[in-house]
């Protein structure tokens, strides 16, 4: 059951980082930072996914650190930039 849940989540996030980018590129930032939220909750997503999987004992623990160490990073990156988005259209 909690994989389904993270799933419609990571999909859902999915979809509207996808068409807010081509809203972005087409015309302009229609919501400030929604693009940069949700594909930051995207990239947490995959990392509880592979968390999962490395409790499962598909993927190596070299490969859980990597993802956590880059998705953390550009996680953080991401939510910052939005809220920055958010704060010069104030």
């Amino acid at each position: 059951m909690e994989h389904k849940v993270i799933r419609i989540i990571w999909l859902l996030a999915a979809v509207i980082t996808i068409s807010s980018a081509i809203a972005q590129l087409i015309t302009k930032n229609i919501i400030p930072g929604l693009m940069h939220f949700s594909l930051a909750i995207v990239m947490f997503s995959l990392l509880y996914t592979t968390k999962k999987k490395y409790d499962e004992g598909i993927v190596s623990k070299g490969y859980w650190l990597f993802m956590f160490w880059i998705v953390l990073l550009a996680g953080t990156a991401n939510i910052l930039v939005g809220i920055l988005q958010v704060i010069s259209v104030a």
